[in-house]
């Protein structure tokens, strides 16, 4: 069956086929999303994107996901925390000079490097690459406060991260964040990957809150469309 072309969204970033079937999976993705953060000290508002491989599709999972949180009026922060190969300011246009990087390395104060998008109620923190020590970087007291000023100020904050299976820059995420969303995708992803990170990110006491099947195709139709399951049906 003959696919739709790919149509940009006003933030620069590509729906995928079909933009109504993503409009109507990712808000159906929303709803189960807000039901698996919910525990009983309250709901869990901190966490970190990622998959086993690189072309998983995590960077664009999360823009969608804060883009539909954003749409019903939560305060949305984006954080790329891929400072190998940073991609967030790419799909939405920005510059990533004043970014992540510069907070770490102290250069910069916390609110010079949020930066306002066209998404609605959505900010982000974008990033430069750097080969200089990311992962100590990443295990600065300057990195906590970050993480604590986020949750204190925004509904939900979420970090994109170098794929698990490449570097150790995730696992020093998610002992960091705590809960994480893995993206996995059809036809790439295989089984014993998947199995792989998991049991790295359970040894590292950070919970998957959820798995994001990416590129799953309706037997209906060619459209691509996203899958959430919750941890929560294991316990």
């Amino acid at each position: 069956m003959k696919r739709r072309a790919k149509k940009k969204d006003k933030g620069g970033y590509y729906y995928g086929y079909g933009e109504g079937a993503v409009e109507e999976a990712f808000r159906t993705l929303r709803t189960n999303f807000f039901s698996a953060i919910k525990t009983p000290e309250g709901s869990l508002n901190t966490f970190l994107v990622t998959s086993p491989a690189p072309g998983d599709g995590k960077t664009s999972i999360l823009l969608l996901l804060g883009k539909y949180c954003g749409e019903i009026g939560k305060k949305i922060l984006l954080i790329d925390t891929d400072l190998r190969k940073p991609a967030v300011h790419r799909y939405l246009n920005i510059s990533p000079e004043k970014g992540v990087v510069k907070f770490l390395r102290g250069e910069m104060s916390i609110e010079e490097v949020i930066h306002p998008t066209p998404l609605q109620n959505v900010s982000v923190i974008p990033c430069e690459e750097t080969t200089s020590n990311p992962g100590t970087l990443l295990t600065t007291p300057r990195f906590r406060e970050l993480l604590s000023y986020a949750q204190k100020h925004y509904d939900f904050v979420f970090l994109d991260s170098p794929p698990v299976l490449l570097v150790s820059d995730p696992g020093i995420l998610a002992q960091e964040v705590g809960s994480v969303i893995l993206v996995v995708s059809q036809g790439q992803t295989s089984r014993r990957a998947g199995m792989q990170v998991k049991n790295h990110l359970e040894r590292l006491n950070a919970k998957i809150i959820g798995v994001i099947l990416n590129r799953a195709e309706r037997s209906e139709g060619g459209y691509y469309y996203y899958r959430y399951y919750s941890s929560k049906k294991e316990e």
